[in-house]
């Protein structure tokens, strides 16, 4: 069971209760994830996808503000078995 022990804005902190009896003390959370993520609908600014895409190529940016990969290695046969060509 969590409860929450104490909010600010969007941050909470909290405790678990095991079932062994023991309560464990969560650290501060904030959903950033969300909060960072490009929504469906929303238009992007070009220069500012620009820098995104500079920055995906470069490795800086390696996963989503989810934790998701957003570069995935495809091998060419994969591909090819993606169009019903291998």
């Amino acid at each position: 069971m969590f409860k929450v022990i104490k909010k600010e804005g969007h941050a909470r902190r909290g405790e678990f209760q095991c079932a062994h009896g023991g309560v464990v003390q969560t650290p501060v959370f904030m959903n950033v994830g969300t909060q960072a993520a490009i929504k469906g609908g929303w238009t992007s600014d070009p220069a500012e996808l620009k820098i995104l895409v500079e920055k995906v190529q470069s490795g800086e940016v390696r996963y989503c503000p989810h934790g998701r990969p957003v570069v995935v290695k495809v091998t060419k046969y994969e591909l090819e078995k993606l169009f019903k060509r291998a």
